[in-house]
Parts: structure tokens; sequence; C-alpha cells
């Protein structure tokens, strides 16, 4: 039997082979690759290291070092490594798992003395003396029953593979002929390419994420193929850390979290409540500008609402369990589209009524699994920027295309950078997810990519994210974690309106579904407000600013506070935000107001007191300015109409 393997790289190569092939094989036979370069390669797809051996047809792209796949598989062999280093100091350790993400590497393990950032010195250490020599890492693919058998002595690895395993085969890693790992990603066959490498810090970690499971120990590293390229790959996760959302909330004084009150359920505090009204005042005049008409609807719905929408059955593990009274069972609301199914269904509806508009700033609640919870970014009670619009089917693309110009301006004016683009697809083998109607879903995603395809986007397809009801397109944004998140989303949807019954009369006095446009603004204020932290660095532009105005009497004479009260009082009178921070050394409330990213400090002193004047200094500014306190202040109201 022969085997045709292509390999793909500018150009197609074609070989007809009669037995089966590693990759590092294959790789000597094509004469334009330079072997040193190549670190995997991918078969039809799928991400392989060199010694895998190709047996059928296949198409093959070779991986090279400078690849982010690249990049990962040396990640990958550098977490062997560090389970190798693990097992030789603490022999009594389970290793567990190892994963790669876009910093490098974790590796998760039990053991039972809780190692410290003393100990994670020695094992760098430990794994720089291992490394002196070129350590093979070999993978063995085994079946399950062999796997099972091979890792007996380690209950962590039993249960991964039995959850994890292929068609009955699962694979391990076995570093220096000694440490096997079951492997949950593609390492480097050797460790010569690990030229530098850090362990950054040690944590904990519950089994499989679920906090009902043990907590381990995780060890985060890095490895990279030069100290420079080490260097500036650590230097750059220094510089996402300062701009993790959760160090600004605290630093900033924006929001927190408290068990007592639950996990997962955040706290705004007066400065990000500020934000998040201003944020509130601005979304409902643009929603008012394209002519949509604010609800409110209730924060509990009847398990029966649910069950009807379809969500019951495709969304439970996400909502949280009902309570019931007098025989009716309420749940927390995790999404608004059947209350305001109900909402159009309250009146009846004629095409002249189409498009019909309603938004709600809703209070939503999903349950997340605790080891998925994530300072705002994932939360499980959040306020949506929601919307669903009915329209007649004539009308579906030319409402996506308002939807998506209100957001373009939202996005605009609050200088929001983008990732990318997605358009989410049913999984057509999928019937379990997805509502089986081939001719709806045929019809939803057709109408959604000609209406991209004319505003000339550019968007990943993505098989298998849609929703049950229909597909979406979502727009994605990347934190400073390196998780990839939806912030706007813009769904069709064929299907609820068949299961609440939905009507209009059309021009014919025949009843007619509308098709449902589900439309989320800016996502959740929670998520987006996390998404504003870390895009500005808590640097917020003067209008979304909490504090707008420091205020800093030189002394806390009686004649200086009262001209400090006075300007406080006219900035109040003016709808500017400000305080005065009197107390300390004037160099240590000029610190504060910097550290706090006042945009404005107005220093006020002797001289401005006699001359009635005020000396003022922008946030990163070290030269300040004078002027009359009406004509700063209507620089700044200007700036704040204007959305500066």
């Amino acid at each position: 039997m022969k085997i045709n393997i292509n390999t793909v790289d500018g150009k197609l190569t074609s070989y007809q082979l009669d037995q089966p092939i590693t990759g590092y094989e294959l790789l000597l036979k094509d004469d334009d690759k330079q072997a040193a370069s190549i670190i995997a390669f991918t078969l039809n797809g799928q991400l392989k290291d060199l010694h895998w051996e190709i047996k059928e047809d296949a198409e093959v792209k070779f991986v090279t070092k400078d690849e982010t796949l690249g990049w990962t598989v040396l990640n990958y062999g550098c977490a062997m490594v560090l389970a190798h280093a693990i097992k030789t100091m603490y022999p009594k350790a389970l290793i567990t798992v190892a994963k790669t993400n876009d910093d490098g590497f974790y590796l998760d393990f039990d053991y039972s003395t809780r190692l410290t950032n003393e100990d994670l010195v020695k094992v760098e250490k430990q794994m720089h003396e291992l490394l002196k020599n070129n350590l093979a890492v070999a993978r063995i693919c085994q079946t399950q029953i062999e796997s099972l058998k091979s890792h007996s002595e380690n209950p962590f690895a039993l249960e991964y593979i039995k959850l994890n395993h292929v068609n009955g085969l699962k694979c391990s890693y076995l570093v220096d002929n000694k440490t096997l790992v079951v492997a949950s990603g593609v390492a480097i066959n050797e460790t010569k390419s690990m030229k530098a490498f850090k362990l950054l810090n040690i944590t904990g970690a519950y089994w499989l994420g679920n906090d009902k499971n043990k907590q381990l120990q995780r060890i985060t590293g890095i490895c990279h193929y030069s100290k420079e390229q080490l260097t500036a790959v650590i230097k750059d996760i220094e510089d996402r850390k300062n701009r993790d959302h959760r160090k600004l909330g605290k630093e900033l004084n924006i929001f927190t979290f408290n068990d007592d009150c639950g996990k997962g359920l955040p706290i705004f505090l007066p400065n990000g409540m500020t934000i998040k009204k201003v944020l509130q005042n601005y979304l409902r005049e643009q929603e008012f500008k394209w002519e949509y008409q604010e609800v409110a609807t209730p924060v509990l719905g009847s398990v029966e609402l649910y069950k009807k929408s379809g969500h019951w059955d495709h969304y439970r593990e996400n909502m949280f369990s009902p309570t019931e009274k007098e025989g009716e069972q309420l749940v927390l609301r995790p999404m608004t589209c059947p209350h305001h199914c109900m909402i159009y269904k309250s009146v009846p509806r004629s095409y002249r009524d189409l498009p019909l508009r309603l938004s709600e700033h809703a209070l939503l609640y999903r349950y997340e699994a605790s080891g998925a919870l994530t300072g705002l970014e994932r939360v499980r009670s959040m306020e949506l920027t929601d919307s669903h619009i009915f329209v007649r089917r004539d009308q579906m693309k030319a409402e996506f295309k308002r939807c998506y110009q209100l957001i373009a301006e939202v996005f605009k004016t609050l200088n929001i950078k983008i990732d990318y683009l997605s358009l989410s697809l049913r999984d057509p083998a999928d019937k379990e997810k997805y509502f089986n109607d081939d001719k709806m879903w045929v019809e939803a995603e057709t109408a959604l990519r000609e209406v991209l395809d004319e505003l000339k986007l550019d968007y990943k397809p993505m098989i298998g994210e849609a929703a049950f009801y229909g597909p979406k397109f979502d727009v994605q944004i990347k934190t400073a974690l390196g998780h990839e998140i939806t912030i706007s989303t813009i769904q069709f949807d064929f299907l609820l309106p068949r299961k609440f019954n939905l009507i209009y009369i059309n021009q014919n006095n025949k009843e007619v579904n509308p098709v449902i446009v589900h439309r989320g603004l800016i996502g959740t204020y929670e998520r987006f407000i996390a998404t504003l932290l870390e895009q500005t660095k808590g640097v917020f532009p003067l209008w979304l600013s909490p504090t707008q105005i420091a205020i800093l009497p030189i002394n806390e004479t009686q004649p200086m506070l009262e001209y400090a009260n006075a300007i406080h009082e006219t900035c109040k009178q003016n709808n500017i935000r400000a305080k005065i921070i009197s107390s300390g050394t004037i160099s240590k409330r000029i610190a504060e107001a910097q550290t706090q990213k006042v945009p404005y400090q107005i220093i006020v002193g002797q001289k401005e007191l006699n001359d009635n004047k005020i000396s003022y200094r922008q946030y990163g500014q070290k030269t300040s300015l004078t002027s009359d306190l009406i004509s700063f202040l209507k620089l700044l109201v200007k700036q704040v109409n204007d959305k500066k």
C-alpha cells in the first residue's frame, strides 16, 4: 500500500512511499529544509513531534523554532525536564499534569511538603545540572490498558488517562529513560535547544481546576532559545503583570471581592461605580440615538420559561440552582432573551412595527467554576449591555450593519483595541449541542457570512462555537493574562421566535415569525471595565476618570482651605469630579495624586490665593500652568463633552 505525503511550505512537494516514515526522516528527504531550524511538524493540522510516524496519506507542514507552535513545543519539553528534576529531588512527588500557555509552561504535582521560593531556586539549579547532558525526551504511546499499568502508582495520571485517551490510546513522555509523564502536549525530542529558561513562581492549583479536588503545587516557567530572547519575553510578562486589571483595580480602588459575600460576586467601590455610571450614561445616549427602547425585566425567571426557551437543556450547568416557593420554581436569570420575548408577545405586532429594538442594562447570574473565576474578567454576577432586536427577514442585514456601526462608534470613542473578529458556526455533526434544523442553520449562517463580506470585515470562522440557537459574530480581545475574551456580539436567532410562537402580521395579513438579533454592545460592564483598566494601564481619559481633579493646598491654614473648598464647590457646579487632598506633606500628596492617576492636579499656594488664580499640572507632565479657575474648567468641560 502506497502512502502519499504532501509537504507544504510555500510550495507543494509530494512523496509516494512504500512504508511509514517519521517526521524527522521526511525532513531529511526535503532538500529545501534546514533541519536545524525545524522543531516539530503538523500532520493534517495536528501538532506532532519529529519522531511521530506517518502511516497514512497526509499533509505535512514543518514547524520552525521561530513559530509560536515551535516555541510551545520547546516549552512543553522544558516542562518535562522540570518534571524530571522534581522526581530527582523529591522521589515521592507525584507528577500530575504539565501544560503550556502564552507565557511558557506550568507543571502541577502532589507532594507532602509545600515548596518555597527558596526551593524553586534549588529546582532551577537541578535543571541546569541535568541539562549539561542532552537528555532524550522519548514519546511512548500505549493502549489505555497498557498506559494505566505504566502509571499504576500515580492516581492522578490514572484519572487523567481515563479522561483523555483517544480511541483507547494514550501517550506519555519518558525523560532521560527515568521519569514518565502522562502527555497533555507535544514536546521537543531532545534538550539541546533549551539554552535559557526561568522558573517564575510556585503557587497552589486544584487538580483539574476543580476546587472540590485536592490542591496541588504548581510551578510556572518559561524557556527560550537564547538568554536575550528569554530576557525580552520576561520583560513583556512583567509589563502585562503591571497591566493586569486585578492589580490595577486594587491600586485604584475600583473593585473588590469578599468570599463572605460569595465567590465571583464583584463589589464595585466608589471609584469603580463612577466609571460604570459614566459609561452607562454614554451608552444610553448612544442607544437613544440609534433608536433603542430601554426596558427592565426581573432578575428571576421561572424554570418553565427557560425550559421553553431551550436554555434549561443547553445551558443548565451554567445556571444557579432554582429555588421553590408555593410550587413555583424560580432561577436567577443567566440571560434576558426569554424575558424580552415576553415583552414582544405582550401586544399584537404588525410588519410595520419592525424592527423593534429593546435594550436593557441587565443584571445576570451565571455559575462559573471556582477555578475559572478571574477578577472582573470571569464572574458569577454581571451587568450586560443587552439588546434584542425583532426584525423581518428582509431587515436582517441592514440591522446587523446598524449594530456593527454602533459597536464600531463606541469602540472608537473608547479607543478600544481589538485582537480579531470571529464568526462562530455550528458543528453540523453535533446534534445534541445545536438545535437540529439544517435549513434554519444554513439560512442563518449564510445571511451572517454575506453581511460580513458586504462590510468587508476580516474574520476567523470558528466551527463549533455557535450558540445552540444560531451563529454569532464576536469581537475578541486578548487580556493581559493572554486570555481571549468576547466583548461585543451580534447573533441571528431563528429558533426562539418559533419556541415562543412570536408572530407579526405581514402585508398579506398572514402570521410570520420574526428573527431575533441578539446584540451585546460592550458585553458586560465587569469585563469591559477590566479591558479598560488593562488597555489604559489605569490612566483613564478625563471624562471617565473617577476623580478628575486633585486639589492640593500648600498648607492647612484657614484661608488656604477656604480657597481650596471654593475651588471644589465650583468644580461640582460644573459637573467636574474633584477632591481635596490636604493631609501630609505637599510632595506626598502630589505623589498620591500621581499614584491614583488623577488627570489634573491643582496646586493652591499663597501666590494663587493672592492672585485668585490656580496652578495646574496634567498627569504625566512635569510643568505647571497658571490660569483663572473658570477658563480652566471650561477647558475641562469641553474635554469631557468631546469624550477626551
